[in-house]
């Protein structure tokens, strides 16, 4: 077998019109390429016996006349056994498309492609191919080695498609973006976005500057601290991550997220920033601020003024109260009946005015921490019997008041006077707002972890639209307006029941009654503990 390759005689191959030479007459004395007697074996051995793809494929019929193992391996085929295989039966491409491409490599015009070759299984694998023609027993043949690139193609479609995804979100994003390269103090990339916030800034101008001096013209750019771009762009490695909100002398908010970006030799040297417009949060905040200020503001004017004028209603209340008690106790005969009737009404009205004064300041108080709390231990059980016995005489009405504890000794921390608050308010609702002739129910459960006191009536319950308001100061229900009521005395034992470490809850039913239940925490319980003493 004579073979050469046409690298070395490329002369010899093509004419001078470009077309290839006749090689009939290869074997002739003068036309012949002379070789080694060996060349054959060391072809077969190099062809046969190497690693990569190789094939040898007839450039005019595109027949393949010899495959190594390496081959039979990749596609699958046995190319000996099938007979006569072509190159058409494994590439995807058209017949013209692949003819056109062998008379290239055969003029020696282009010698690497790509293509889609076919392998038995079905699937299709992107190939590199490298094609010469190399002189075989005087026939013309492609000598061509190929190469898989099939999972480096396909990563680099991924590649190709995050990086235009990226660039598509970089460039719609509402946020500033800046990429800066902290070693070489050069900037990396900017978008749209960043260049509208700062407008100054000329897209393709912008990287003919150093990073360092970007900055400084952002910082003048700012209201505020003038040195926060400073502390975010240095001493990347010891701020991976930073986030400040600054403002810009044209009015508007940005937070600005830095974060280190690990570059090709395995340092910090780049950093992203991001800038978000969060100027309509921020002017939200600082009106919802000056807002809660302005409450602040008029909840003090109201405290003081609740304060005040308690204090004035209590002194003249408690000195009518003194003098009538005075005058029906020593100056009325027992004929003067209707002047009887008259001060005991005035009586009754001033005591009243000075329950509600004690309620106003001792609410105001409770607000504002400046209730003084008597705690002392008792007999919780106890301490509601006596209690009720006390309230019963002071009712002008009759009305069946059901007390029912589930044990005897409950000996909890509490404040007596407050507490007598709480079942006063709450018992008294519970008269107010029900029938004459409707029961009232008064218990005591004792859990592991805290007592529980409930108050139950059958009134005309609170409607669902109310609930959520009903320990707010000054609201009453919306079915109450024909009782008399201040709207104090729940938001009164809330505050009570707070202070002494407890909750309180109801659950109620339009023209079906309600029941307040509250807990108090036994004196060695953590949540007891934890209450606030003032």
């Amino acid at each position: 077998m004579k073979m050469s390759f046409f690298s070395a005689h490329k002369d010899e191959i093509i004419n001078d019109t470009g077309s290839l030479a006749d090689f009939s007459d290869v074997n002739e004395p003068n036309n012949s390429i002379k070789t080694p007697p060996n060349d054959e074996d060391l072809f077969h051995k190099m062809f046969h016996e190497h690693s990569a793809v190789m094939l040898l494929i007839n450039p005019e019929t595109g027949e393949i006349i010899d495959a190594n193992m390496a081959a039979t391996k990749f596609y699958g085929f046995d190319f000996q056994e099938k007979g006569n295989f072509f190159i058409q039966d494994i590439n995807l491409s058209s017949p013209e498309i692949i003819k056109q491409e062998m008379d290239q490599a055969l003029k020696f015009r282009t010698n690497y492609f790509i293509f889609n070759h076919k392998v038995s299984d079905g699937s299709i694998r992107t190939v590199e191919i490298n094609s010469s023609p190399i002189v075989l027993n005087g026939i013309i043949l492609l000598f061509s080695i190929i190469y898989d690139i099939t999972e480096k193609t396909l990563a680099s479609n991924a590649l190709r498609m995050n990086e235009s995804l990226m660039k598509m979100i970089l460039e719609t994003t509402p946020n500033g973006v800046l990429v800066t390269d902290q070693t070489h103090d050069k900037i990396l990339f900017i978008n749209k976005r960043f260049q509208e916030i700062w407008p100054f800034f000329k897209y393709q101008d912008i990287y003919n500057h150093k990073a360092s001096d970007i900055f400084n013209l952002l910082s003048e750019t700012l209201i505020d601290d003038q040195s926060i771009f400073d502390n975010i762009s240095q001493g990347a490695e010891k701020q991976p991550v930073n986030k400040v909100t600054v403002q810009l002398i044209t009015g508007n908010y940005y937070r600005c997220f830095s974060a280190c970006i690990l570059g090709e030799d395995g340092e910090y040297d780049r950093r992203l920033f991001i800038f978000e417009d969060i100027t309509r949060e921020e002017k939200f905040a600082k009106s919802l601020q000056k807002a809660i200020q302005k409450e602040k503001e008029i909840n003090e004017l109201k405290s003081g003024l609740v304060r005040m004028t308690s204090h004035e209603f209590k002194k003249p209340l408690t000195s009518i109260l003194v003098a009538t008690e005075t005058i029906q106790k020593y100056g009325i005969t027992p004929h003067d009946e209707d002047y009887a009737k008259y001060f005991d009404r005035i009586s009754k009205n001033a005591k009243f005015m000075k329950d509600l004064t004690d309620k106003f300041l001792n609410l105001s108080k409770l607000e504002y921490g400046q209730m003084p709390i008597k705690l002392e231990r008792a007999n919780l059980v106890s301490f509601v019997r006596g209690w009720l016995e006390e309230f019963r005489k002071e009712q002008s009405s009759i009305r069946q008041i059901q007390f029912s504890p589930d044990c005897t000794d409950c000996y909890l921390d509490i404040d007596t006077n407050l507490l007598k608050q709480v079942l006063n308010n709450l018992v008294s609702n519970g008269i107010k707002y029900s029938p004459e002739d409707s029961r009232i129910d008064l218990s005591i459960n004792a859990n592991p972890m805290n007592v529980e006191i409930q108050v139950t009536d059958n009134g005309i319950g609170i409607p669902a639209k109310d609930q959520e308001f009903i320990f707010s100061t000054f609201f009453r229900a919306s079915n109450v307006s024909q009782v008399p009521g201040t709207g104090i005395g729940l938001a009164l034992v809330k505050q009570i029941i707070d202070v002494h470490g407890g909750t309180i809850r109801f659950s109620s039913q339009v023209n079906k009654g309600t029941t307040f239940t509250f807990e108090l925490p036994y004196p060695d319980s953590p949540k007891n503990l934890s209450r606030v003493l003032l």
